[in-house]
């Protein structure tokens, strides 16, 4: 066994088991130490590029984004609404025409049904504008009494 003096820091560098190394393997040992700390400083520098690539890649995926929304017309949402009721009917005629046997038997069913809610709805509105009526001259006479 070769004894040679050591620092401190040279003794907290090495491993416990490995201070009593020849000169020549504490050599390859550094070495190949040096050459890890190479390997590995090697792939930060790469993984900072492909980070560096990663970013550019992705601001330029943001800017074609941001230039296609800019290209694309805005529709309205009110005509959006109205398309999707209309085509909402036109579903309802095609199911009425195909559980009738005949479009036109559909069609029958329609006005059937717009013609009672039309008849209902105008019962309501005229029983609405009477009851407005009797009110209005309910708080007429009440008027006329507390100022006369």
């Amino acid at each position: 066994m070769i004894l040679r003096r050591t620092t401190v820091v040279e003794a907290q560098k090495t491993p416990p088991s490995r201070r009593d190394a020849t000169p020549a393997e504490a050599a390859r040992e550094s070495a190949a130490y040096k050459q890890g700390r190479r390997d590995e400083r090697a792939e930060i520098d790469a993984r900072v590029v492909l980070q560096e690539h990663d970013a550019d890649v992705r601001a330029a995926y943001e800017r074609g984004r941001r230039d296609a929304l800019a290209r694309r017309p805005r529709g309205s949402p009110f005509l959006a609404v109205v398309l999707v009721l209309v085509a909402a009917a036109g579903a309802l005629v095609i199911y009425l025409g195909v559980a009738n046997g005949s479009f036109r038997r559909g069609g029958q069913v329609v006005d059937q049904r717009i013609a009672g809610t039309s008849a209902a709805a105008a019962g309501a509105v005229h029983n609405a504008a009477d009851n407005a009526g009797n009110a209005l001259e309910h708080a007429g006479r009440s008027l006329k009494r507390s100022a006369g």
